[in-house]
């Protein structure tokens, strides 16, 4: 539905939570959990309550605030749930509504760790020493586990191989506990060397990884029947927290609680490029480096540059000969064990990017016109100023995002509203981490109407910017303008055609050469659009509604021939 205009509109702002620094963004990080569709952390925050995205390309902003104490989380089929004192909350990752409130009457304490089974069950951890099933489909929960865990339970993870949920616990040397699924039976998993956990979690293969206060503040995994010695992963943590393993890519999210930082291992490998966008053509240096688990020895690396060529070694140059959003991929062959691969997407960016008017003949009083945008890099948001001119008067109605690639965008609202001089500017902007992916096509839609024009007259939209309002695409990695072209939108009055074809140039005289001139022109010279086309559709080839591909080189020759060789007859108007 188009947006109605109306003069002295008071224009109402969506506000976005506002964008931080790491450094400050963080306030007492609890637990984190990845979303693989949208390449997006989500970290809860215990001591201001809030929910903090951290996007593919490093960007960190709010997601949600005002919650109450964060712990837990955990996402399954784009929903995040999170566990806030004595409410278990979802909340969709591309829209932030929410979608699931569910008060639990715990006896003390509060709600801590959440996962979730096969079954579709999902699971909380009460620090108080109680793990609550929850059924969503019903909004209800029993108790599965009341009395046997160990002192302050942190963090609870589901174990698929087992179909039974392991559970971590703040205290000395306490053992891991276990819950067997379906009828909720505790047992011991196994005892560990330290203790004082408030993190666990398991890869694909079944290892359990441990984020452990003993000093020196480490993440270390064991086995899956806890038989053989853990291995160290990393350390010197000030109070790590509740760990995510993000499968896809082999990377330990660290949330730490006593310094207000994230970290995150990459335990098989890892590279980084010293230029991630610019223009075609694009020379761009990769430096692959080990995991904390590979052995540096003689190590391969593969690459696929995501334009069709490979390439090895550990560091490489490669240049980009074509605009595009390219995904990069390094796998290592180490002497020892499997191969890995890491794949960054829409990691290197190279621009050929432009917001084009559409160029159009229009025979109604009313009519809509496209902005088409081309771009290489993920747009966050967009500045839009437009402005209108020529012969034709007319009126902006308003403008629409629907069916258009700006359907993604979160908020589409006024800049500035100029009607007084034919000019407005819009802003797109999204919820954080939600980006216009690359690609092609309308992105908004204007919609005018014609006060008063003559068959030929044009207006034109221009987007080149006025006063202090400037074109911008808000790119995932930087700020730019990208390329501009006008649209031009001609008027082609319905019936313009008077007794016979062939006043081609709207002169209402008789036919003459001037007609024969504007013919070739519009054919051969790239001159303006035809004010009639019945008129310039001599012969009629188009029979009673002609379009634009009607008239070509036969009407010129037609209207040769009536003017100097034969007098033959110019043809009814249809």
């Amino acid at each position: 539905m188009f947006r109605v205009l109306i003069i002295g509109l008071l224009l109402i702002l969506v506000c976005l939570p506002p964008s931080g620094s790491a450094a400050d963004i963080f306030d007492g990080p609890e637990s984190v959990a990845f979303d693989s569709i949208t390449n997006r952390y989500f970290i809860s925050n215990y001591r201001d309550g809030s929910i903090v995205q951290i996007d593919q390309y490093g960007d960190t902003g709010y997601f949600k605030t005002g919650l109450g104490h964060c712990y837990g989380n955990c996402i399954k089929d784009n929903i995040l749930y999170v566990s806030t004192d004595n409410r278990f909350k979802g909340f969709d990752v591309t829209t932030g509504q929410e979608i699931y409130d569910l008060y639990i009457a715990i006896p003390s304490r509060n709600l801590d760790g959440v996962t979730y089974d096969t079954s579709g069950y999902f699971y909380a951890l009460c620090t108080g020493g109680v793990i609550y099933r929850i059924d969503l489909n019903e909004m209800t929960y029993e108790t599965l586990v009341n009395n046997g865990l160990p002192n302050h339970p942190q963090d609870i993870i589901f174990d698929k191989f087992n179909n039974r949920l392991l559970v971590a616990s703040y205290e000395s040397g306490s053992d891991i506990m276990q819950v067997s699924l379906p009828d909720g039976t505790l047992s011991t998993a196994g005892a560990t060397v330290t203790g004082l956990f408030d993190g666990i979690n398991i890869d694909y293969n079944g290892y359990i990884y441990l984020a452990s206060h003993y000093p020196p503040g480490m993440v270390y995994r064991y086995n899956n029947d806890f038989t053989i010695d853990p291995e160290l992963i990393k350390n010197n943590y000030n109070q790590p927290a509740g760990l995510e393993y993000n499968l896809r890519d082999d990377i330990v999210a660290v949330p730490v609680f006593g310094s207000n930082e994230v970290d995150f291992i990459h335990l098989y490998v890892d590279f980084q490029a010293d230029t991630l966008w610019g223009y075609a053509p694009l020379e761009v240096t990769f430096t692959a480096a080990n995991g904390v688990l590979t052995s540096a020895a003689g190590a391969g690396w593969d690459w696929s540059f995501g334009d069709g060529e490979t390439g090895e070694g550990q560091m490489i140059n490669h240049t980009y000969q074509n605009p595009g959003a390219y995904e990069v991929t390094v796998t290592i062959d180490p002497t020892e064990g499997d191969n890995h691969s890491y794949t960054r997407y829409d990691y290197i960016i190279v621009l050929d990017d432009s917001l084009m008017g559409s160029d159009i003949q229009v025979e109604t009083d009313t009519f809509e016109v496209a902005l088409d945008l081309v771009n290489n890099m993920p747009l966050k948001g967009l500045v839009l100023p437009c402005e209108f001119s020529g012969e034709m008067e007319v009126n902006f109605l308003g403008y629409s995002v629907e069916s258009t690639r700006a359907e993604i965008f979160n908020s589409v609202s006024y800049l500035d509203f100029d009607l007084a001089n034919n000019r407005f500017t819009l802003n797109f902007e999204n919820l954080p981490g939600i980006y216009l992916s690359a690609g092609s096509g309308p992105v908004i839609n204007l919609r005018f109407e014609i006060v008063a024009a003559d068959s030929g007259d044009a207006m034109v939209l221009t987007m080149t910017g006025y006063d202090s309002y400037n074109p911008v695409f808000h790119g995932a990695l930087t700020d730019y303008v990208p390329g501009l072209k006008t649209g031009t939108v001609t008027y082609i009055k319905t019936g313009c055609c008077e007794g016979v074809t062939g006043d081609a140039d709207c002169s209402d005289n008789e036919p003459d050469i001037s007609d024969i001139t504007r013919l070739i022109s519009f054919l051969y010279l790239q001159g303006s659009e035809l004010c009639c086309v019945a008129e310039a559709d001599v012969d009629t080839s188009g029979g009673s509604n002609p379009t634009v591909s009607d008239v070509d080189i036969a009407d010129i020759t037609f209207l040769i021939a009536h003017l100097y060789l034969d007098g033959r007859a110019l043809k009814p108007c249809p």
